[in-house]
């Protein structure tokens, strides 16, 4: 099984080297996760803020304009009344450099609004991306079986004690074969238990291993003499994963197996003839002579 390399989510990472060698494509394996999203909060906080603060400035130099200029009117006007004197003209010269410069003012807070906006909405884009990257590019391993090698998910979800159970058939069954064929054996329990057939006594992993005539016995094998081989419990793990060698030739997994040179009288004559796969000293089946 290939593990990917992890690549970090945010922009200038920290952790960037770790990413590149043990992580999987998640910033929430990061220590340093919850300190890149604070970072995140209080920069978006920040720039809403100064936002807001010109905006306040923008409006209040706005309301004393008009304020200034309303004054200056009504003076101007009052001067005029006073003194007898046309002032038309010179008001409309007066609105029209107050609007003009309302004008001014407003395209800028416009250009400034718009630049401080599309701004944050990009950083507010930026920091959606990164945060739902897991949604959008990590996806979730689903449960597989295949005749080659494991997944990365379990495929059949059984107890340690059960895994137990299965690691002693293998010491007794299978502990001198090539680690393909101890995955094989380990398979025809899960097969047999998963089957749905009346032949077995599918109660549980256990019943199924003590079936009579089934396997071997495990009366005897203790669990230091399974931990003195790693490689059948691996081998129960694996078989758990999904991988099932006996999928090469079997749609369902074989249920059966036997050794040839073993086999004597009604044992040997009720498999000639069938279809077998040979995986190192065992051959396993589905069918018998009968």
């Amino acid at each position: 099984m290939k593990q990917s390399t992890g690549t970090p989510l945010f922009r200038n990472c920290p952790n960037a080297d770790i990413f590149n060698g043990n992580l999987e494509s998640d910033c929430r394996r990061c220590e340093l996760y919850e300190d890149c999203i604070r970072k995140k909060v209080i920069k978006m906080s920040q720039k809403r803020h100064k936002l807001k603060v010109r905006e306040g400035k923008i409006i209040i130099a706005f309301f004393s304009i008009v304020a200034v200029s309303f004054t200056i009117i009504l003076h101007s006007i009052s001067f005029a009344m006073e003194n007898d004197v046309q002032v038309e003209s010179e008001v409309e010269v007066r609105e029209y450099s107050i609007v003009e410069l309302e004008k001014i003012e407003i395209e800028d807070y416009a250009s400034e609004g718009k630049s401080e906006t599309v701004d944050k909405i990009e950083h507010f884009e930026e920091v959606k991306e990164e945060i739902q990257c897991e949604d959008t590019e990590e996806k979730v391993p689903e449960p597989t079986i295949s005749a080659y090698e494991p997944g990365t998910v379990y495929y059949y979800n059984i107890s340690s004690e059960d895994k137990l159970y299965i690691a002693k058939v293998l010491y007794k069954e299978a502990r001198g074969e090539i680690y393909e064929g101890i995955v094989a054996v380990a398979c025809t329990v899960l097969n047999r238990y998963y089957s749905g057939d009346a032949r077995f006594e599918r109660d549980s992993i256990y019943s199924v291993i003590t079936q009579s005539g089934a396997y071997a016995s495990i009366d005897d094998v203790t669990i230091d003499m399974v931990k003195e081989i790693p490689k059948l419990e691996q081998a129960v793990e694996d078989a758990c994963l999904g991988w099932d060698p006996t999928r090469k030739m079997f749609a369902e997994g074989a249920l059966f197996f036997y050794a040839p040179g073993e086999l004597e009288g009604y044992q040997k004559e009720i498999r000639e003839g069938i279809q077998v796969l040979q995986i190192g000293n065992h051959n396993f089946h589905n069918d018998f002579n009968e």
